[in-house]
């Protein structure tokens, strides 16, 4: 049996709501609904508006949220404004593959928060070893690679420019052709390890490759739609986070009642919530206006900032998850 210890929540039922079932979950429901009735709007909008936006706000708790975070960093303080200037004034000037930047970087972030998760049960385990981390990403870029071949005509996000669209059915197969093979690899590899260990397996470590390996090929390569596509990704991503999250305040906080795991993570979806709800309006509002393009420089000017303020929390989070996971972080030892 696997002791509590090598689990990152030291329960596994935990580490199975939170950094498991959520990617599996979203595959099936995403496989059943049609955004047809308001029930399964309501299921979209979670995915998209609460999970994916709102998980992006939840970093100010580690953060600006924090006194003592807060005070120990200048950049906290510089790099918003620095963030807003720049996609203003790249929005401004044409937007060179400004938008297929944001997605691309997206998937990097999204990459580097599943590779953190395996090596945090590596470092539970005290058994660190490179070759998960190896066959996570391929696992996870092999899918990437091939959902460019595919044919699903003009399908986006932000615009009809920012994913690189090649479609090649030959391509596509040996793309799956790769991942198939990475993936028998990889099962033989952790049979390896079983037989290695005295037929004693590492589940946090194996389903923290499996997971996400899941969850993109099941999008990335037969996904049809928006929530088929990246709704297992982004689910499995923000409820991680959302959890993570909740979890490093209890050690790091020193208000007695964020030391406790509930109420710590439902003052975090109260947050996501009312965050991903009011960025929700402000893109309704800020895309339509995209829409019209106006040729007023000032509208223009005024555009590019709404941009650059509407992609101020995104990079900011992904900046500053940059250095507060990092396991040399003057918190890590609270945490890890």
């Amino acid at each position: 049996m696997t002791p509590d210890s090598y689990w990152i929540f030291n329960k596994s039922y935990k580490d199975f709501l939170f950094l498991v079932l959520p990617a599996y979950i979203t595959i099936i429901v995403a496989k059943i609904i049609h955004p047809t009735s308001w029930v399964d709007m309501v299921v979209l909008f979670i995915v998209f508006h609460v999970i994916d936006s709102g998980h992006v706000y939840l970093t100010f708790y580690r953060t600006h949220g924090h006194r003592q975070e807060r005070a120990s960093q200048s950049y906290y303080l510089w790099a918003p404004p620095l963030i807003l200037i720049t996609c203003a004034l790249w929005y401004l000037s044409g937007g060179l593959y400004f938008w297929s930047f944001v997605t691309y970087s997206t998937l990097y972030h999204n990459l580097r928060q599943f590779y953190g998760i395996t090596r945090w049960y590596q470092k539970k385990e005290g058994n660190f070893s490179p070759w998960p981390t190896r066959f996570l990403y391929s696992l996870m870029i092999t899918p990437a690679v091939g959902f460019h071949f595919r044919n699903l005509g003009e399908l986006s996000i932000y615009n009809r420019q920012e994913v690189f669209y090649h479609p090649n059915l030959t391509y596509y197969k040996i793309s799956l052709a790769i991942f198939m093979l990475a993936m028998l690899s990889w099962l033989v590899y952790e049979s390896f390890c079983y037989f290695k260990n005295n037929r004693q397996w590492s589940p946090g470590r194996v389903l923290s490759v499996l997971t996400p390996a899941a969850a993109y090929s099941s999008g990335l390569f037969f996904g049809d739609n928006y929530l088929q596509i990246i709704g297992p990704m982004i689910v499995a991503h923000g409820i991680g986070y959302w959890a993570l999250m909740g979890f490093s305040m209890n050690r790091t906080f020193a208000n007695p009642r964020l030391k406790q795991f509930v109420p710590a993570m439902v003052i975090l979806a109260i947050t996501a919530l009312v965050a991903g709800t009011i960025e929700w309006f402000g893109e309704e509002f800020l895309f339509s206006w995209i829409e019209e393009g106006s040729q007023e420089f000032t509208e223009r000017l005024l555009i590019a900032l709404g941009v650059g303020l509407y992609l101020t929390p995104l990079y900011s989070h992904y900046l500053f998850d940059g250095f507060i996971w990092k396991s040399k972080h003057r918190q890590a030892h609270l945490i890890y």
